[in-house]
This record gives structure tokens, sequence and C-alpha cells, in this order.
């Protein structure tokens, strides 16, 4: 079982951390969990004797797992806030909630005479190697303005395709909703990004194209092809 700062010895000094962990001061030995530490004397060693006090659920991604306040570094705790009672993590100190919200992105079927323009990640199978301009809406920022910003063309916003919701508890950057959006290309260098090279295929070769691992993509690529069915 994990020691905490009442089972150290009593002759230690341990002090908070930023990083929410105990200090030593000035001691000749300390223990944390089975193992022995001997700490010469004036000398700090950060000691790993706190463990995470707050539980979360398997659907939390570890990156959200917060433990400690991101404001003042006090060590939170849950307690219902609100009428509701739904338990939420707080910071007892400076009142600070760790709010979860599903992520918000945007994902465009980018248009042009030849096509549609895709971006080719070098992880993707070669079976399926496209996938559609996408990324996280910003903090500020409105589903269109995110679309236009991720497709890699000079771009205007011709009709949203509606959203799609992608449950994902596996890791970064957990559940994510996507505002999918059908672009038309309006510039004439195309160029591609971070994650891979751009490129043109022909309508005909979608949506076999894409990857279907790519949850934005293949759904946004989907609504695009069923609205054009339907018209």
């Amino acid at each position: 079982m994990a020691m905490t700062k009442s089972d150290l010895p009593a002759q230690q000094e341990c002090v908070p951390t930023p990083r929410g962990r105990l200090v030593a001061k000035q001691l000749d030995r300390t223990f944390c969990g089975t193992d022995t530490v001997i700490i010469d004397s004036h000398v700090e060693q950060e000691l790993n004797v706190m463990t995470p006090s707050l539980e979360y659920p398997d659907t939390v991604i570890p990156q959200f797992r917060y433990q400690y306040c991101p404001m003042c570094k006090t060590q939170l705790i849950r307690r219902a806030m609100f009428d509701d009672n739904i338990p939420l993590v707080t910071c007892p100190s400076c009142k600070w909630i760790c709010t979860r919200s599903n992520l918000t992105a945007a994902v465009s079927v980018a248009t042009c005479k030849e096509g549609i323009v895709t971006i080719l990640p070098s992880t993707l199978p070669s079976e399926t190697p496209a996938a559609l301009p996408a990324g996280l809406i910003e903090y500020g920022e409105s589903p269109e303005e995110a679309a236009v910003r991720e497709t890699v063309e000079e771009t205007e916003i011709i009709r949203c395709l509606g959203w799609s919701f992608y449950r994902n508890f596996a890791g970064w950057p957990g559940p994510l909703v996507y505002f999918m959006y059908e672009t038309r290309v309006i510039g004439r260098n195309l160029r591609g990004s971070d994650e891979g090279e751009a490129k043109v295929y022909p309508l005909e070769a979608f949506p076999d194209i894409v990857c279907p691992e790519r949850s934005g993509s293949w759904g946004a690529i989907r609504a695009y092809l069923a609205g054009r069915s339907a018209e």
C-alpha cells in the first residue's frame, strides 16, 4: 500500500512540490513502498510516496485524469457543486472545476474540377492511403473557420454536411464531435500539410480510397456522397 505523509518517520519534513509529490529534507533514511531509500543529510530528494487519490472511469483518457489543480496546485477533490448533484472534480482552494467536454473537430470535403482534395499520411495503409483535411476546432473558433483553416487549399464553405460522434476512449484526443463541411477550392496551388502530401483523386475513387480508421474523413465522405445521390 502506498505511503502518505503521515506514514513517514516523524523527523522528516515533507513539503508538497508543484507536481504534487513530497520532498524529504535533511533525512538519513526514508521508506517508499517496500523500498528503502538512503538520503544524505542536507540533500533534497523527491519521493513518489503519494499515489493518485481521485479515481476516474475508464472512459476518461489518462491525459484528462487531473489530480492537482492547474491553477494553484492544490490536490483536487470530487463533490457535488450544483443542484443536479453530479459530483465534479474541483479545487477546494481556488474553486477551479475540471470540465471534460467532448472535443470538437472540423473535416472538409474540398471539391475541385478534378475531384476531391485529400491528405496522404504516411501511417495509413497503401490500399486506403487517403484522409480528408481535418483538425480540432480551436478555442473561440467557429466550425466553419476551422474547416477552411484545415483545408490544404484556399476554399469557401458550400454547405454543412452534418455532424458525427466518434466514441474514442483509447487515447488522445478522446471522444470527438466532428462537424462536416463541403468546401470548394478557389485557389490554385495544391499544398500538403505536416501530416502528409496533398493529392486530388477523381470522384470515382471515393469512398474506397479513404481509410475507414479516419472516422471523421470516413463519415464526411459518406455524407457527401449520400447527398449527391439524393440530388
